[in-house]
């Protein structure tokens, strides 16, 4: 085990190290890509939108001198995932750090939030997620080390409406780590989750499209290079999970603690709203959206990958 240990510590120094990162076109992803960079990784980046991610590459390479990859990507697809890993495989080499950033989110009451936009967010949120780090994690116990990073949320620490099927996703997320972590550690892999709360991000233009979730949770945002810089810390520390800010981390434990007093705390801060399919029964027979996803938003870190 100790020689293990040893191993895993040499991670500490990214100079030459290949690094993947999943929605690394923008947000937290892109963040956390441009810190890699700078501590000397050769940059892997995975998204749906090329030229974004080509736009990425080049600052990457910018800051570490070395070169940057970029591979468009579906996560949704896990036959686009295989063909992408075997190429990155061939063209790179082994992965020795993986983040895994990408998701979206769609902040809409339970009862409102379409049957396909939940299907699509457990694809990309969590399916996507397990999918890349089960063929990575099998080459990484090869090896005998190796860095997992999982992109959480405070979310899945900390419920709050308008957020239910990302919380389930993100809770889905927290509870895959966690038993990876058991599993991976005696063969010397790091597995850490990060809890972002609310990050000022193009994920709340999409999931958040009338302002509503976000203006009630303005006052705990934080940017995706606090996110990118406390996740890129921990690389080759067996560190069990980072929440940023720090104290949603106390306050998650209180909300366990005293559930009832959190949920009060929680309904007066976001006075729930009447579900949008209760008004139109009502007598509103206009059309309504529901808050599709836009096909940008599993490009963009969560910021939880929000709330992150």
């Amino acid at each position: 085990m100790m020689n293990l240990s040893s191993r895993l510590k040499e991670l500490r120094d990214l100079k030459n190290r290949i690094v993947l990162i999943t929605g690394a076109s923008s947000g937290i992803g892109q963040a956390t890509a441009f810190e890699v960079a700078r501590r000397g990784a050769i940059v892997v980046l995975v998204a749906r939108n090329e030229l974004k991610l080509n736009q990425v590459a080049q600052q990457c390479m910018l800051y570490s001198g070395r070169p940057a990859f970029a591979f468009a990507l579906d996560v949704a697809d896990a036959d686009a995932i295989d063909k992408t890993l075997t190429k990155i495989r061939h063209e790179v080499g082994a992965v020795d750090v993986v983040i895994n950033a990408a998701g979206f989110g769609d902040m809409e009451p339970a009862v409102d939030t379409d049957p396909e936009v939940t299907e699509r967010m457990f694809s990309v949120n969590v399916l996507g997620l397990i999918y890349i780090t089960r063929q990575l994690a099998g080459e990484m116990i090869d090896k005998h080390y190796g860095a997992i990073i999982n992109i959480a949320s405070v979310a899945a620490k900390i419920p709050t409406p308008k957020a239910a099927v990302y919380t389930a996703t993100k809770t889905a997320v927290l509870g895959y780590s966690d038993v990876l972590r058991q599993e991976l550690r005696p063969f010397g892999i790091q597995v850490t989750t990060v809890n972002p709360g609310p990050v000022a991000t193009n994920f709340f233009n999409v999931a958040d499209q009338d302002g509503d979730y976000l203006a009630r949770v303005a006052n705990f945002t934080v940017t995706p290079q606090l996110v990118a810089e406390r996740l890129v810390d921990t690389i080759g520390y067996h560190v069990r999970e980072i929440t940023v800010p720090r104290y949603f981390a106390a306050a998650a434990v209180a909300y366990h603690l005293f559930p009832t007093m959190g949920d009060f705390v929680i309904d007066q801060l976001f006075k729930s709203r009447t579900p949008k399919h209760v008004e139109l029964s009502n007598g509103d027979q206009s059309d309504d959206e529901n808050g599709a996803e836009d096909n940008s938003a599993a490009d963009t870190d969560d910021p939880t990958e929000a709330p992150e």
